[in-house]
Parts: structure tokens; sequence; C-alpha cells
């Protein structure tokens, strides 16, 4: 991958935005100027994985024995593909349904995140708390506890089957996509 190279236009536009963004965190609350920050730092990290990923698959080789970028050594018999040269295809790639016990556990988290969120902002600003500060802030922790539950429970379920499926006991069949 060689240097960076962007034109003029590019240079400008970008200059432009970096400054209407500290412009905005003057007008801005300190925390809305850093989620401001945050998500400019996101989408950029998004931008460089994708041109870092997609550089990465166009400078890779496929099927023709030689190697690739990423694994310089040929394959040991070029031409000769034995069934015994690869693993067993999995179930991965397929589409399947999460369950119930997943959504169980989403809901459970969200509410434990939102009754535990209330509770905390109840006995750490009692005097200066309004009703409406207390919503906003029980729904804020209920988000995110329902998030956590749900990223971490699926991320179980998957490991799961995952496991299941490499010491070749999976019996159930997916739809695919």
């Amino acid at each position: 991958m060689g240097p960076v190279r962007f034109s003029l236009t590019t240079l400008l536009t970008l200059t432009t935005l970096v400054s209407v963004l500290l412009a905005s965190m003057k007008l801005l609350h300190p925390l809305g100027a850093w989620t401001l920050v945050l998500f400019c730092c996101a989408v950029f990290a998004h931008v460089a994985g994708n041109a870092i990923g997609s550089n990465l698959r166009d400078q890779a080789t496929h099927g023709d024995g030689s190697g690739s970028a990423l694994n310089p050594l040929p394959r040991p018999y070029p031409g000769k593909v034995n069934s015994n040269d690869f693993a067993p295809a999995t179930q991965l790639r397929h589409r399947a349904s999460l369950g119930k016990t997943i959504i169980g556990v989403t809901i459970f988290t969200m509410v434990a995140g939102a009754l535990g969120g209330a509770m905390w902002l109840l006995w750490a600003s009692h005097t200066s708390l309004t009703s409406a500060g207390l919503l906003f802030g029980a729904t804020a922790f209920g988000v995110i506890g329902g998030l956590a539950g749900f990223l971490g429970s699926s991320f179980l379920f998957v490991l799961g089957h995952a496991i299941i499926q490499a010491q070749g006991k999976d019996k159930r069949k997916s739809k695919q996509s």
C-alpha cells in the first residue's frame, strides 16, 4: 500500500469539516463535543478499516496454488487437490435464528439495566433529580443493558454452536440465506 494521495479539493473539504467541527465544539456542552469527536473517530476508523481490508483482499491471490500476500508459501501439490487438503465445510455461513432465549435474556437485561440505573440515579442525585431526568436516565440504562445482554448472549450462543460443530456433534440444519 503506497502513500495516501488526495486532491486539493479533498484537502480543502477536510479542512472545512474540521473547522466546522471545532467551531461547533465552542457552542456545545463538553459532553456533546466529546460525543461529536467520538462519532468522527468511529467514522474515520470504519473508513480506514474498510480501505485496509479492501486493499488486502485485492492483493491476495486465490485458487492458483501460488500462495497469497498473507501466505506466500505455495500449496504442497499444485494442481492435485485431495479431500484431505481442506477442512470439512462448516455451517457457520448459514443464517439461523438465535431463538427465544436470546430475546428473553435481552428483555431481562434491559429491565435490569433500567431498574438498576434508576436506583443508582435516585441514590446518587436524589436532591436535584427531576422525574424527566429519572425517566431519561432509566431509559438510557435500559438500552445499554439490553445491548449488553443481546451482544453477550448472542456471542455465547454462536460460540457454543461453533464449538459443537467443530467437535462434529452438530445435527441441526439451518436455513440458507
